[in-house]
């Protein structure tokens, strides 16, 4: 089974380049066949994106990065947030 994993890097002051970091960890270190960055930013305002959801459906496990744990809470914890309708 192939495994793809979902980074959320909400809750980091920088959350492109924290992606990049885990990207290439659990790709060239832990041997992911993949790894894709799921922006959900505190500057995305796409917490109820169609198109974010059906990215998170498409991984087969996520890691949530550290930062500021506030942040993501705040994001993912919107009344009709669909990525979190995805995961649970």
């Amino acid at each position: 089974m192939m495994h793809s994993i979902g980074i959320f890097t909400t809750a980091s002051s920088e959350p492109l380049s924290a992606a990049n970091y885990y990207i290439d960890m659990f790709v060239n270190v832990y041997g992911a066949a993949s790894a894709t960055f799921i922006p959900v930013t505190q500057l995305s305002n796409n917490a109820n994106d169609p198109e974010v959801a059906d990215l998170v459906n498409q991984q087969t496990g996520f890691f949530f990065g550290g930062g500021d744990q506030l942040r993501r809470l705040r994001l993912l914890a919107q009344a009709e947030s669909r990525v979190v309708g995805t995961l649970e």
